[in-house]
């Protein structure tokens, strides 16, 4: 049965499930086999099989390959909203949003309640702060997608963003209840009860998120924020050197300087701000908010005696 997709198809799925290991002083890349086998032009004629290939694909970084067997694949299926979704997605990946949007779009055209679909648009819109919008279309994934805890984190950022903290944090205990190894909404949570002044909580869901993903800049960062609330001011310092080196992140340098400035150490906190300087004259994007900031620490830090006063 040389002739039949399925065949070779079904072969791939079982390459694919080998380990990875070395044959006679070659390594052995049980991905790159199975996609070798689907690469085969006369074979080419299933959309699944194509769509198998496109994953493979991207699984091994040619993202070129996996467009151009999504694109495929959609020519034989052009009604397959999973395919629609998967290209949708990897042109947001590449930097392609327009064309992102529009796969999305298509697939919403065939499929109004696609969670998936929904929760990636509603994502773009929130990082654009569109978040009654994004909410707006959250409520049409939740009435046939309840269970699904990323969802559920995005509805408690978007209520958040409109200063409904209540609100949020219930919405994003459901989304720890379905997902409670996603480190993501640990984060969220420790950021929200910190926002509450409810430190101690904040702290815990902090820590939580730092064991489930140790190199978590931004983590270690947000703790050292919490802790600083806490007056620890020594755990909170070794927090924000930890965070600066695992990532020289703008927004943690700043807080640093910020709070060295605060513990009338003037030295670090000028230290700290030049390197935020340093990483904005690079080109490292810092938002408005927090150059305007950097400028008025700048301008304190200039009159040493002034602040060792303060």
């Amino acid at each position: 049965m040389k002739d039949n997709p399925k065949v070779w198809y079904w072969l791939a799925r079982a390459i694919y499930h080998f380990p990875a290991e070395k044959v006679q002083g070659k390594t052995f890349n049980p991905v790159e086999s199975a996609r070798t086998i689907l690469m085969k032009p006369d074979i080419a004629k299933d959309a699944t099989l194509i769509c198998f290939l496109g994953r493979l694909c991207e699984e091994l970084g040619d993202t070129s390959g996996a467009i151009a067997a999504y694109k495929s694949s959609l020519k034989l299926q052009p009604d397959n909203t999973e395919v629609m979704n998967l290209l949708g997605l990897i042109y947001l990946r590449t930097g392609q949003v327009q064309e992102g949007f529009v796969q999305l779009g298509n697939c919403l055209a065939y499929d109004p309640a696609n969670s998936q679909a929904i929760l990636t648009i509603g994502s773009i819109m929130q990082n654009h702060s569109d978040h009654d919008v994004a909410l707006n279309k959250y409520r049409v994934a939740a009435d046939v997608s309840d269970y699904n805890g990323c969802l559920w984190n995005n509805i408690g950022i978007g209520l958040l963003a409109r200063n409904k903290p209540a609100a949020s944090h219930s919405a994003l205990k459901k989304a720890a209840f379905i997902n409670p190894l996603n480190y993501k909404i640990s984060y969220n949570l420790g950021v929200l009860h910190d926002i509450m002044n409810l430190h101690c909580s904040a702290l815990h869901y902090i820590k939580l998120c730092t064991e489930l993903y140790p190199q978590n800049a931004k983590a270690v960062g947000a703790m050292a924020v919490i802790l600083s609330h806490m007056n620890d001011d020594k755990n909170a310092r070794l927090a924000y050197k930890k965070s600066i080196e695992l990532k020289k992140n703008p927004s943690t340098i700043l807080n640093y300087a910020i709070f060295e400035y605060r513990m009338k150490d003037v030295t670090a906190a000028s230290n700290a701000l030049k390197l935020y300087k340093d990483l904005q004259a690079s080109g490292v994007k810092c938002s408005a908010n927090n150059k305007e900031t950097a400028n008025l620490l700048e301008s304190v830090l200039k009159q040493p005696d002034q602040s060792a006063e303060q």
